[in-house]
């Protein structure tokens, strides 16, 4: 299997056989995501959606592995710990003897999706009331007590290895791998990463500027930092969500793992959520500050705002904007490189002057 993103009709079936004791009618694959996502019409006429890692050769990493395993505990801790709105998984396969990856199940909910770069068909009052809702979702996932100590990748220690069951879940076994005792370590080797792919982009000669921009404001961060579980990436195509009223479905996909800080986490749920990049497509409007003070309202109804949050979500953005201009190829974004790198060149200058 070439496309880590297609999985064979007998394997789909087998997967929905072993989690849910019921035959496939028909299936569809995700458009969007970066492993196997399928939703499933049974033959008892229930819904599903069906998550797997990469095709069999991605799936021998560890790190495949562990993403599907991790995140199927996550959602269902979301389920049972707090009050977002997440599917409810109904069966976990861990052992990859008998399917050759590890895979999850979950419910199908109903509700629209749309994608960042069609983001100008939501009306400002719907998406005031979707910003003010995940504010209120993210604050509930920052609540959520884990007592982990370091800032880098989630995990789950000891997973027991299941096969079609749903996860019985313990906080205090979530960790960290890979982790940093600081904050500031953690986001200095998060960004040295992304400036040296920056190096490579057309944007190059602004480099030495973004790179004192950066240093000068992480210097200024506040030091006394609590790790908690990111949501991180909340785009738009993240959300489902009732087109006319706002009123948000579910919070899907949960697979970037991150644990961050409160205020990192918001700057990048708010840079995501009106838009990202493709704020740079003429039809989009600018909406990052009214997403921004919904977001904030809404968070606050619970926790107050992290220490000196103004100041750093500025920093965070300016990170941000440097990590899109490497994936923009990915993304197949529709304007031309020049026009592309014209919009990202004023933004970044905005953030530097």
């Amino acid at each position: 299997m070439n496309n880590q993103r297609t999985l064979p009709a007998e394997t789909i079936e087998r997967m929905v056989r072993e989690t849910v004791g019921d035959s496939v009618k028909q299936y569809t694959l995700a458009s969007n995501g970066s492993m196997p996502v399928f939703y499933i019409d049974t033959e008892g006429g229930e819904q599903y959606v069906l998550k797997a890692a990469g095709s069999e050769e991605a799936a021998e990493t560890s790190s495949q592995a562990r993403s599907i395993r991790v995140e199927a505990r996550l959602v269902t801790a979301l389920k049972s710990h707090t009050s977002i709105p997440v599917p409810s998984v109904v069966g976990v396969v861990d052992d990859m003897s008998g399917f050759g990856l590890p895979f999850f199940v979950m419910e199908a909910i109903d509700g629209a999706t749309i994608g960042p770069q069609a983001l100008s068909r939501v009306d400002d009052l719907v998406l005031e009331e979707i910003a003010f809702q995940i504010g209120e979702h993210v604050a509930d996932l920052h609540s959520l007590s884990t007592g982990m100590s370091e800032f880098g990748y989630l995990s789950y220690e000891e997973m027991e290895l299941l096969a079609g069951e749903i996860p019985n879940i313990e906080l205090e076994r979530f960790s960290v791998i890979d982790g940093y005792d600081t904050w500031f370590d953690r986001f200095h080797n998060w960004i040295s990463t992304d400036l040296n792919r920056f190096e490579k982009t057309p944007l190059a000669p602004l480099l030495p500027d973004i790179e004192t921009a950066l240093k000068e404001c992480v210097a200024e961060l506040p030091v006394d930092h609590h790790p908690v579980i990111g949501r991180v990436h909340q785009s738009i195509d993240n959300v489902l969500f009732d087109e006319a009223t706002g009123e948000v479905q579910a919070l899907i996909d949960w697979e970037p793992r991150h644990v961050v800080t409160a205020a990192f986490d918001l700057a990048v749920v708010e840079y995501s959520l009106s838009g990202g990049a493709w704020r740079s497509l003429p039809n989009i409007e600018d909406r990052l500050d009214l997403v921004h003070n919904a977001l904030c309202a809404g968070y606050t109804n619970s926790l107050p705002l992290p220490d000196r949050y103004s100041d750093q979500r500025e920093c965070y953005h300016l990170a941000q904007l440097v990590l899109s201009v490497d994936r923009l190829a990915e993304n197949k974004h529709p304007l031309s490189n020049q026009e592309l790198f014209d919009w990202f060149r004023k933004k970044i200058d905005e953030k530097i002057s």
